[in-house]
């Protein structure tokens, strides 16, 4: 009769243990969106008492996962450390500044020009800048808009795009752009065009 109690313990026991395995099993199945599972062994043990003493029985191996956090991608870099160049061609009246005078140059940190041969090449470096800030560090220009109309000083004149005479254009080589918005890249033809009649001009002077 002992006996019979027993073995009706054992199976009882081995039941608990097996019920145990799988609801062990199921949790460990589980995994967020930001962390990488990492799989180990573990061993189970039970215990098991009996009118004699105790008894180890020791149940097989388990893969168990551990929830490790994946580390953050790096965010992509600014400008800073590079040097850019471009054109820039301002007109008005098809009349063309010719920036390498001594007032345009070395003006400011992140954009100016140099006296190196090429009267409409702008420097870049520090920082990226909108076209709205370039040609405000320039003397005799100031730049503004209001809504969507351009609105540019030149040498104590007052240009806006919104008067029926005038017309303002800012390009970057085919593309029409907004200044206030454009930020320049390596390599930027930006031509700016200040006309206040219909006439089309053929031809382009300096000054």
């Amino acid at each position: 009769m002992a006996s019979h109690s027993r073995r009706q313990f054992l199976l009882a026991s081995s039941s608990g243990v097996l019920a145990t395995l799988a609801g062990c099993s199921a949790l460990g199945s589980q995994n967020d969106d930001t962390t990488t599972p990492t799989a180990t062994d573990k061993e189970i043990t039970t215990t098991t008492t009996t009118n004699g003493g105790t008894t180890t029985t020791t149940s097989s191996t388990q893969k168990t996962t551990t929830a490790t956090p994946e580390e953050p991608m790096g965010s992509p870099g600014g400008q800073s450390g590079e040097h850019w160049h471009g054109q820039l061609f301002f007109e008005v009246n098809g009349e063309r500044i010719n920036f390498e005078q001594s007032k345009y140059e070395e003006l400011d940190e992140k954009f100016h020009f140099a006296s190196d041969g090429d009267q409409y090449k702008w420097h870049n470096e520090q920082d990226t800048v909108t076209l709205q800030y370039a040609l405000n560090t320039l003397p005799d220009i100031e730049y503004q808009h209001e809504g969507q109309a351009h609105i540019i000083t030149f040498r104590g004149t007052t240009y806006q795009s919104s008067d029926s005479d005038t017309s303002i254009t800012t390009m970057r080589g085919e593309t029409s752009i907004d200044p206030w918005i454009y930020t320049l890249r390596d390599g930027d033809v930006i031509t700016v065009r200040i006309d206040t009649d219909a006439t089309t001009k053929n031809e382009t002077s300096t000054m």
